[in-house]
């Protein structure tokens, strides 16, 4: 029996009943058994169009029969039940459902990946997740939750920038500054740091950009969004809402 971490969202309707409801619909199902539960999070939303509804928020640890695939498509299939439209990324949602974590493993599949990309910079998935599953252990970044948690709330007021090519770490540093005012880049040997001010630190950023390749290798215990070195706008999105979690009182550019 495998032991998962799911994350829950919602902010179209009674955000807080449905993902109440989730949960128990999610302690009918034969193969699935909820260990434990968080309490429900109120969160601003972050990405997506404007003047969305805030989310109420919530994580899981269940334990299931089910292989990783069957386990997401009745996830899936839960969400629907619960009125939910993949028409875009970043919409409001009745209900989302993230399966983060399958205790240590690592799968990278056309549908699925585990850990989960982007739960590891989120403060709306950390925050409850080490209520419950604090010393559980992100296996790419080999640091537990709780460690994650600690370095997006109390890290330096900084970016870290790096992997791929000088003018791709360029291309990335300029369009976030575009993006957001007040930031400043800083060349540092083969990476970029981003920063807020000039009395920002530097030695433990609160969150990494990572442009993949073979010689840039994931920051241990760093919060990090990892994106293929030659993309650009097409990942702009990701990058631009990665930085609001970190800085969400961090004004945007009009």
């Amino acid at each position: 029996m495998a032991s998962c971490l799911l994350a829950f969202g919602s902010n179209i309707g009674d955000t807080r009943q449905t993902i109440v409801g989730a949960v128990e619909e999610l302690k009918a199902v034969d193969a699935l058994r909820v260990v434990a539960q968080s309490v429900i999070h109120t969160t601003r939303a972050i990405g997506g169009t404007a003047g969305q509804q805030d989310f109420a928020n919530a994580v899981a640890v269940v334990e299931t029969l089910l292989p990783p695939i069957e386990l997401l498509r009745e996830l899936q299939a839960m969400e629907r039940q619960f009125g939910r439209q993949r028409d875009s990324r970043w919409n409001a949602r009745t209900l989302d459902i993230d399966l983060l974590l399958i205790g240590e493993q690592c799968i990278d599949v056309p549908d699925l990946r585990v850990p989960h990309v982007r739960m590891s910079f989120r403060p709306f998935v950390l925050d409850p997740a080490v209520e419950i599953a604090a010393d559980w252990r992100h296996p790419h970044l080999q640091a537990t939750l709780a460690e994650l948690r600690t370095r997006l709330h109390h890290g330096d007021d900084t970016v870290l920038l790096y992997g791929g090519t000088l003018s791709g770490r360029q291309w990335h540093a300029d369009r976030l500054v575009a993006e957001f005012e007040g930031l400043q880049v800083r060349e540092h040997s083969d990476r970029l740091l981003l920063l807020r001010d000039d009395e920002s630190g530097t030695d433990a950023p609160k969150l990494a950009i990572q442009l993949q390749n073979a010689t840039a290798p994931v920051q241990v215990g760093l919060p990090t969004l990892s994106i293929p070195a030659t993309a650009r706008e097409e990942v702009a999105f990701d990058t631009i809402a990665a930085v609001e979690c970190i800085w969400p009182d961090l004004c945007r550019r009009a």
